[in-house]
């Protein structure tokens, strides 16, 4: 095993009722994004990278060199928990330095590279407060800031938004994406959350009773689902697009969706549309949805109590639509359809 740069991980374990054997590769400056249901053995893989957990068989190597035998204060790796972990009776500038002075650097330095970090998280004026001090999105970015200051070659982070509030998790996930973005290391994300799975993946990994049954880019998984779980979570139409005004949004291929937004970001978003929020017709809608176009079938997925239908350009969309709504309208590959959508069924949110 091991390849000049990036992780290669062999984890075999076993943990009360958790069999847990993959193999993982992520090449330097990719975000690798784990899923999958609970008990699949997405926070234990961390903790085995981590040297939290014990192998009981496998390989740990780093751009090259075995890392397995090492106690985890001594591996390259920076770790962001879902609720932080920050000592809540340091200053938010110590718990920025600790990892610097538990690897020995002198304080002074120590303090100073925490003080640049929290410029960088947009902190710096919180330093002297205390964890307790602060929100729910704050103490979430002194943790990033805390894993990024050691310079760690591998980041871990397991759930890193979980436990914020809806409006501080879009302001955490756009903060989260410009630091993985400038971070040239590996880096490992578990999360539950479909967004941040697509907006944050280079590459998903799906897990199911400890092994990998599926991975690919986001599209990749999205388009050709291996289990129904991964069609539950994936589901999600989501396309990055620039919010042009309130109710103006224009995708990256141009196409033009009519949203209805309060309080807007006008900028970089992605717009988030559920399955079942599409209307499928045979002809021209007289419908008064403000989104109508047309589409070509491309495959179907029969379920007891609904049907998947994929369809092509000038959107490619997966819609929900009912066993009798399908035999209706007569759906089959390469069937010519229209699509409507009401702006209200368009969720924006900022990049």
């Amino acid at each position: 095993m091991g390849t000049v740069s990036g992780l290669d991980a062999r984890v075999a374990l076993k943990l009360g009722t958790l069999d847990l054997d993959v193999d993982v590769h992520v090449e330097p400056a990719e975000t690798v994004v784990v899923v999958g249901p609970n008990g699949a053995g997405k926070t234990t893989l961390l903790r085995a990278v981590a040297g939290l957990a014990p192998v009981d068989r496998g390989r740990i190597v780093l751009d090259g060199t075995p890392i397995d035998g090492l106690p985890p204060e001594q591996r390259p790796i920076g770790v962001v928990f879902q609720d932080g972990l920050l000592f809540p009776k340091m200053s938010v500038l110590d718990n920025v330095a600790f990892g610097l002075r538990a690897r020995g650097t002198a304080k002074r330095e120590a303090n100073a590279r925490a003080a640049e970090w929290l410029e960088r998280v947009g902190l710096a004026d919180r330093a002297g407060a205390r964890p307790p001090q602060l929100s729910g999105g704050q103490a979430q970015r002194v943790a990033l800031a805390r894993a990024l200051s050691i310079e760690p070659r591998i980041l871990l982070l397991d759930e890193p938004l979980a436990a914020l509030d809806a409006g501080a998790r879009v302001e955490v996930r756009r903060a989260l994406r410009e630091h993985l973005a400038a971070y040239d290391g590996v880096r490992i994300v578990v999360t539950h959350d479909p967004l941040e799975a697509l907006t944050l993946a280079d590459r998903l990994i799906v897990l199911d009773g400890g092994r990998v049954v599926q991975e690919g880019s986001p599209a990749e998984v999205r388009n050709r689902p291996r289990s129904r779980y991964v069609a539950q979570l994936l589901g999600l139409n989501l396309f990055e697009g620039v919010l042009e005004s309130n109710d103006l949004l224009r995708l990256a291929n141009g196409f033009v969706l009519h949203v209805a937004v309060d309080d807007a970001v006008i900028g970089p978003c992605v717009a988030v549309v559920e399955p079942a929020a599409i209307t499928l017709f045979a002809s021209v809608p007289h419908a008064s949805a403000r989104n109508t176009w047309e589409a070509t079938v491309v495959e179907l997925d029969h379920e007891p109590s609904r049907v998947r239908v994929r369809v092509d350009a000038p959107v490619p969309l997966v819609v929900d639509v009912t066993p009798g709504a399908a035999a209706e309208l007569a759906l089959e590959p390469g069937r010519r359809v229209w699509c409507a959508l009401k702006a209200t069924a368009v969720s924006v949110e900022p990049l």
